[in-house]
């Protein structure tokens, strides 16, 4: 299973996120981003980016922190395509709309 696009004010939507107060929809997009990783038998595949080329950088979602880090394995690709596993996760906590 691979998961793309797993950004702040992608998932959850900015839409979601300017609902403030309202717990519902945040948790809507919560329960469907869990459905999509209990789907993996085998591999299960999240990404996301800093650039997506128009100006603004993204920070991963809130929802790829709750996942435990023993876990997850993180690569970073460089515009060259270069693969390179990043010894430790940097967890960057989005900031607060």
């Amino acid at each position: 299973v691979i998961i793309v696009g797993v950004e702040e004010e992608n998932l959850p939507l900015w839409t979601t996120l300017l609902q403030e107060g309202r717990e519902e929809p945040l948790a809507e997009e919560r329960r469907v981003f869990y459905v999509g990783l209990t789907r993996a038998q085998q591999r299960l595949y999240i990404c996301s980016t800093r650039d997506r080329g128009d100006g603004f950088l993204r920070s991963p979602s809130r929802f790829a922190f709750a996942l435990p880090p023993r876990y997850a394995r993180c690569f970073q690709i460089n515009r060259r395509g270069r693969v390179r596993e990043l010894k430790t996760v940097r967890r960057e906590r989005p900031a607060k709309h």
